[in-house]
């Protein structure tokens, strides 16, 4: 009975993440607790998971194993806390507002004590890849409805998939032209087509119609919907690491010489076509290098605290810096993916990192299961330059990744199945 309860809870906590698929129109005391830079009703239910487990099971399924490095950074996280609130004399409840997101974290506990048997494990990345599917061809329904009618059944305001007029008016596509950039479910579609070529590079048996079907889903919408260059950038270097995963090492090597070599050639038109430094996107670009400017000598900044947590209501201008235009802050920590995390967490922010990094090495050293853990380290690399884990939006996605590598380890290590 606690194994169903368990699976329930879990996609009930996966379907908030997607806001139900943004099908639908919340009332706004729901959306206040729950949408995607707000995080209530998430961290909520993974405690009552936690509580219901705690009291109720009698067996634990694994020892621990990144448990220093979320101690480390959840310390630092009350640290910093009880800091802000006394340096920017704030109340320790306002402060904890806006510091609470990182305790999500703790789903790690809940997956590594509760949720690890072999069974569960593969339920969880099923779920996350049928959800991401399902999702992108959603997605891509309204797409094709919108550029034939011009409407949207899907929940389009600031509670849904935010699209105001000014998004709907601005082409700045890559590759279609016309075509509205739908971003927000980027990050869990991402994350599944992630667990996807995870599931796939693992494959024993021959890839099915419908593996292909999947994965063509997600990846259409990554690349002509969500227009995010990063993710964009990140599954072609999935793509090319799933392939070289699927071959044998002399020609390993050899495909992975030519493909550097045609990356070398060719790396200017990349830059230009995905408008790093020149069409009406450059300017993202141009200013998280002022970003960069304002925020590294901040890490350092309150006897080496950093930032902390400020309230935007007093000290607006000290979390985001200059402004760009007479309307709109130019600076957002979450622009600079992992160094905006340190700017907040100062120094005790760059030990938290060490830390985690010092652990997965170690991990991947000891692991018989090199190549399938590169794709979560490939995935955590990247999206450490400007769509950092340790974000509101992304935080969900750091446990899961904790989770997935120490299941890939023991099944290496074990010569178990397990994704």
């Amino acid at each position: 009975m606690l194994v169903k309860i368990n699976k329930i809870l879990i996609v009930l906590l996966l379907l908030i993440e997607v806001n139900f698929f943004s099908l639908f129109y919340f009332p706004s005391f729901i959306s206040n607790y729950s949408n995607y830079l707000v995080k209530y009703l998430s961290l909520f239910l993974i405690i009552i998971m936690l509580l219901i487990n705690l009291i109720f099971s009698n067996s634990l399924y694994s020892k621990l194993t990144f448990g220093i490095p979320i101690f480390f950074l959840l310390a630092s996280v009350v640290i910093i806390t009880i800091f802000s609130s006394y340096h920017y004399s704030q109340t320790i409840f306002g402060t904890g507002r806006l510091s609470y997101y990182y305790f999500i974290i703790i789903l790690y506990y809940f997956l590594l004590y509760y949720f690890f048997s072999t069974k569960n494990i593969h339920f969880l990345a099923s779920t996350i890849r049928l959800i991401g599917v399902i999702y992108s061809g959603i997605l891509i329904i309204q797409i094709l409805l919108y550029l034939k009618t011009g409407t949207f059944f899907l929940n389009t305001s600031s509670t849904g998939l935010n699209l105001s007029s000014n998004i709907l008016d601005n082409d700045t596509t890559i590759f279609i032209s016309g075509i509205p950039r739908i971003q927000q479910p980027a990050d869990f579609i991402m994350f599944s087509f992630l667990i996807t070529n995870i599931e796939m590079s693992n494959k024993k048996q021959r890839i099915s119609f419908k593996d292909i079907i999947f994965y063509v889903l997600q990846l259409s919408y990554l690349l002509f919907i969500s227009q995010t260059r990063m993710y964009i950038i990140l599954s072609a270097l999935i793509i090319i690491l799933l392939v070289l995963c699927k071959i044998n090492s002399r020609k390993r090597i050899f495909l992975g010489i030519l493909m550097l070599v045609g990356i070398g050639i060719f790396h200017k038109y990349i830059l230009y076509k995905f408008g790093f430094f020149s069409e009406n996107r450059s300017a993202s670009t141009l200013i998280r290098f002022e970003e960069l400017q304002y925020y590294i000598p901040k890490i350092f900044s309150n006897h080496g605290f950093g930032i902390g947590f400020a309230d935007d209501m007093k000290y607006y201008f000290l979390n985001h810096g200059t402004f760009y235009n007479a309307d709109v802050s130019s600076f957002y920590f979450d622009d600079i993916g992992i160094m905006g995390n340190m700017a907040q967490l100062g120094i005790l922010g760059i030990m938290s990192i060490i830390v985690l990094i010092y652990y997965l090495m170690n991990f991947y050293l000891k692991s018989n299961n090199k190549i399938i853990i590169l794709f979560i380290y490939l995935y955590l690399f990247v999206t450490s330059i400007s769509l950092s884990v340790l974000n509101v939006q992304r935080i969900i996605y750091l446990p899961l990744t904790l989770y997935f590598v120490t299941s890939l380890f023991k099944q290496g290590n074990n010569n178990n199945d397990v994704l």
